[in-house]
């Protein structure tokens, strides 16, 4: 019922191991960074020791996109590498996934005419082309079709959209090899904001249904879903400040009952100021933020379930995080994470 689309699927495969970039690329342009590492330093005696442990090694272009990432287990030993390449425009042209050894375990390989991508292609660890997706597109740079094919060049799924004039996706079809529709899902909206989606069986038979509500502003304020039968499998509510703020995430069962919340609170600035967590009525994770003019200070987490207790400050030079400190339930310092940039 919940399964995922083909569409997203392929989305993930472009996206699945690309590096989730914490640290602003105009920031990291801007100050000319091109190598940044971590490394962990354990406290003894409310003294970092002198010998840290590597965690993570990130290599930039000069516009300050991620091109390479190395990652380290907490011991110090490899993780995993990628390396990603880029055309002029900034796109990721591949995604390389090396092992301890610098040797290919995969790769992906996307071609763009501009800023599209017309053909991802997947290889395994012996360079062999395992999948390839051609992508299309409509008059307004829409995706169109996506289209996937084996080794042999013969088509095995295919996905096709369709829009209104406002560029609402309202139909999306699943195709197998045979090019018999799979599954469907059909999108409804109102001023312009999505209200149903309905996703069809190969015979027409509703797998699952969502609807969604709004308020005023256009911020969803209801979000349900329905099973095949009809039956309300989840609901969320959401509340806003009169400033458009969330202030508070309600997440309901089957049978109507509370599942888990989740309460926000701001400064009059709009910073956010703490996340409240609770699990049916239990309250289960309290973290607060705290900061020094425009840059965040300290995180303060306090996980009542787990009865563990963090404090992690951070310290920064010209704007670049540099250091994280981190206390523990009686405020005293156990681990600083030092950043270091070239």
């Amino acid at each position: 019922m919940k399964n995922l689309t083909i569409g997203l699927f392929v989305l993930l495969l472009i996206c699945s191991q690309i590096p989730a970039q914490d640290y602003s690329p105009e920031l990291i342009k801007n100050r000319s960074v091109m190598e940044l590492t971590e490394m962990v330093f354990q406290y003894k005696f409310g003294e970092p020791e002198q010998t840290g442990i590597t965690t993570l090694n990130l290599k930039f272009d000069s516009n300050g996109n991620i091109i390479e990432e190395i990652k380290y287990s907490y011991d110090g030993s490899f993780e995993s590498k990628t390396v990603i390449g880029r055309d002029a425009l900034g796109n990721v042209t591949s995604v390389q996934e090396l092992d301890s050894d610098g040797d290919i375990k995969s790769k992906k390989e996307m071609d763009y005419n501009g800023n599209l991508v017309t053909e991802t292609s997947i290889f395994n660890s012996y360079g062999d082309l395992e999948e390839k997706w051609v992508h299309s597109y409509n008059q307004m740079d829409l995706i169109e079709s996506l289209t996937k094919f084996d080794v042999d060049g013969s088509i095995i799924a295919k996905i096709a959209y369709e829009y209104d004039d406002d560029k609402n996706l309202l139909k999306e079809v699943n195709y197998n090899r045979d090019g018999e529709p799979d599954s469907k899902i059909a999108f409804e909206y109102e001023n312009g904001k999505k209200v149903k989606e309905i996703q069809y069986d190969s015979y027409g038979e509703i797998n699952y249904k969502k609807t969604f509500a709004y308020d005023a502003s256009g911020n969803l304020t209801e979000y349900i879903l329905y099973d095949e039968y009809g039956d309300i499998d989840e609901k969320e509510i959401y509340s806003f400040s009169p400033n458009g703020k969330l202030i508070e995430q309600t997440k309901y069962d089957d049978d109507g009952k509370i599942e888990s919340s989740k309460k926000f609170e701001y400064f009059d600035n709009g910073n956010l100021k703490s996340e409240t967590y609770y699990e049916g009525n239990d309250l289960t994770l309290v973290v607060e933020y705290l900061y020094d003019g425009d840059y965040l200070a300290a995180i303060i987490k306090d996980d009542k379930e787990m009865d563990n207790y963090t404090k992690t400050e951070l310290v920064y030079e010209d704007g670049l995080l540099t250091k994280k400190i981190i206390y523990d339930k009686l405020h005293e310092p156990k681990q600083l994470i030092s950043i270091e940039y070239k």
